[in-house]
């Protein structure tokens, strides 16, 4: 009854809540209106809050003067525990969550959202979605938000969605729609750094297939060296010293039997020395033993005698370590490089260079060669 005092519920009223049930009261004595519905805390017996909805409407005579107030109550505690609960996960959940209409525009998002991309809320939720995907990749994503508007859930549908800095990021999206209430919730994950890591790993592979290719290239073409310096020389040199000891079997070639083993041990000498050179030119010892340094500087000196064009080799000392095949590979890359300056060149002069920096090693092989037109060079490839 209006009558009696009200300081009893409004003391009932939890202090957040109490300005806004005493503006009430006071706009039903006013006649400003008739009919609320409020929900609040109230506190129980116990001496705890729980939190109430209350209908509430006036009792008037027939001046207008509020007689009595008539009210409502319901216990809502569990519901507004729980959408609290959804909303603080809602909002401190890492991954972007979103809930969206059929129209394709965002109704509700969280945090997450503002953090990754940059664009308010009020940004997000102002335009289309498709305005922030990537043109390439608007017609597939177009596609997946009609199967999702026939009911039909997607998993991990990737896109690229424009940052308000104008870059673009991979999100991954996970939506599930509620055709009966025309909206659509989804959960989205920022994948950017895994496919960077993914086209990363596709550059490798490709830049492995390429050196794997080169490389079968260059091991072709020094089977072929080595076929063509066998017989050309080591064979040549073999012919000759079977043809000198076949003389040794005639009675007339007696007296000039010491001319022809000289002659031979000659043959045999250069033969001996032609394959230590080929060998070592191959797999030098000294590149297992001593290390890379020794072994470039060899190679240079080798190079400059076969080939007539000065090498040179200005060092700077032997610097990190590095494992036999890496060795190896650094010492086939120079020989190679090495004999293509001797085929294409024209130089009359080469350097090989060896930096350490970092613990890096950088081999640098440089000619005065003419040199070729990177243009045509490509329109012929």
């Amino acid at each position: 009854d209006v009558g009696e005092d009200p300081k009893f519920m409004l003391g009932l009223v939890h202090p957040d809540f109490k300005e806004m049930v005493n503006s009430t009261f006071l706009k039903f004595l006013n006649g400003e209106v008739h009919e609320v519905t409020l929900d609040i805390r109230i506190m129980f017996a116990d001496k705890q809050y729980y939190w109430i909805n209350s209908r509430v409407e006036a009792t008037c005579d027939n001046a207008g003067k509020l007689l009595r107030l008539v009210g409502s109550f319901s216990d809502i505690t569990l519901r507004i525990t729980a959408e609290e609960e959804r909303d603080r996960l809602f909002n401190l959940s890492i991954d972007m969550l979103a809930v969206w209409g059929f129209n394709g525009i965002l109704q509700q998002v969280n945090p997450a959202w503002v953090r990754v991309l940059g664009w308010s809320r009020d940004e997000l939720m102002g335009r289309p979605l498709l305005y922030f995907v990537h043109p390439e990749d608007q017609e597939f994503t177009n596609e997946a938000f009609e199967s999702i508007f026939r009911g039909q859930p997607i998993e991990e549908l990737d896109m690229r969605f424009r940052c308000r800095n104008g870059s673009y990021l991979w999100l991954s999206w996970s939506s599930f729609p509620y055709p009966d209430r025309e909206v659509v919730f989804s959960v989205v994950k920022d994948i950017t750094h895994n496919k960077m890591a993914e086209r990363k790993l596709l550059d490798y592979q490709n830049r492995l297939r390429s050196l794997s290719t080169q490389l079968s290239l260059v091991e072709d073409r020094q089977r072929k060296e080595l076929a063509s310096a066998i017989h050309d020389g080591l064979a040549q040199q073999l012919f000759g010293i079977r043809a000198k000891v076949t003389l040794f079997k005639f009675p007339q070639n007696a007296e000039k039997l010491p001319e022809l083993v000289a002659e031979t041990l000659e043959i045999i000498d250069e033969t001996m020395g032609q394959a230590r050179s080929l060998s070592f030119e191959l797999f030098p010892p000294v590149l297992h033993e001593v290390g890379l340094e020794a072994a470039l500087n060899w190679l240079g000196h080798q190079f400059s005698e076969r080939s007539g064009i000065s090498c040179t080799f200005p060092a700077d000392g032997e610097g990190p370590e590095l494992n036999e095949d890496m060795r190896t590979m650094a010492y086939q890359s120079v020989r190679e490089l090495l004999a293509n300056i001797h085929k294409h060149s024209g130089a009359e002069t080469c350097s090989i260079t060896m930096n350490h920096v970092d613990g890096f090693i950088t081999v640098l092989v440089e000619d005065s060669g003419k040199g070729f037109n990177i243009t045509e060079t490509r329109e012929r490839s």
